[in-house]
């Protein structure tokens, strides 16, 4: 499983955006900063980034807001496509984003144009996905006792090998932090070589019960074979633990360790 460490290296770059020392703006405001003005013709703004430097098409995928003991908090996550064919080793671009009210916020759509917020996290430009392409499907989640963020999976095959990764997102001080946790390792091509055959899967979970340096633990449970170690594995339990200025790492001996 070696063979993905360079994989890993190229798909997990992400370029940190500068916070703009301006509060009181809304989010319309913000994301004008971050990204080019709304293009109501193509629905998108505009920025040009990532490894390949290309155009890409940023849209808003979520918008949550939730009620921490600091009060409300915003949390906007953006993707885009590239908007030309592009690379199958480049991925798309995604931003996270973390707002306090500036103001008395008007009951429901916390995006209306009469709210304004301050930035608490913000990071604009995370390369992530394939062929240009981001994750277009992700969840909500609550990882430390007042703290949210986003999680999606992302894959590469080719040569009869298939990789797949859970990918997390949450805030770190004034940025983001991107983690990528291996989901699926396999490489099933057993009639060139069965001694290296292996199918390795693993489910995750947030352990709300318990606290470790301030963040919920995560519980991954693996299934599969690797007839290389000779090792079965079935619902075995291993642990990811947020350590500081590292984000989500999983403990040693995890069977789908990218390292």
């Amino acid at each position: 499983m070696k063979t993905f460490i360079k994989l890993v290296l190229i798909t997990n770059l992400s370029l940190v955006a500068i916070t703009p020392a301006l509060a009181g703006q809304t989010i319309k405001e913000w994301m004008n900063d971050y990204y080019s003005d709304f293009d109501e013709n193509t629905n998108c703004r505009y920025l040009v980034g990532g490894q390949a430097e290309e155009k890409y098409c940023i849209k808003l995928q979520q918008a949550k807001q939730v009620e921490t003991k600091q009060g409300k908090r915003l949390y906007l996550l953006m993707t885009g496509n590239s908007v030309e064919e592009t690379a199958r080793a480049y991925g798309g671009l995604v931003g996270m984003f973390v707002f306090a009210p500036d103001s008395d916020i008007s009951d429901g759509d916390a995006l209306d144009k009469n709210n304004t917020w301050k930035v608490i996290s913000a990071k604009s430009k995370i390369e992530m996905g394939s062929s240009g392409y981001a994750p277009n499907e992700w969840t909500f989640h609550k990882f430390a006792p007042n703290k949210w963020g986003f999680l999606t999976t992302t894959g590469y095959g080719m040569g009869g090998q298939f990789t797949e990764y859970f990918d997390v997102l949450t805030e770190s001080g004034k940025s983001i932090q991107h983690n990528m946790i291996m989901k699926h390792s396999s490489y099933n091509d057993c009639e060139f070589s069965k001694v290296a055959c292996y199918d390795l899967s693993a489910k995750i979970k947030i352990n709300h019960k318990k606290v470790i340096n301030g963040h919920h633990p995560l519980t991954l449970t693996v299934n599969g074979y690797d007839n290389e170690t000779g090792k079965k594995y079935q619902n075995r339990k291993y642990q990811a633990i947020y350590k500081k200025g590292e984000g989500y790492v999983a403990e040693k001996g995890y069977p789908l360790s990218i390292e």
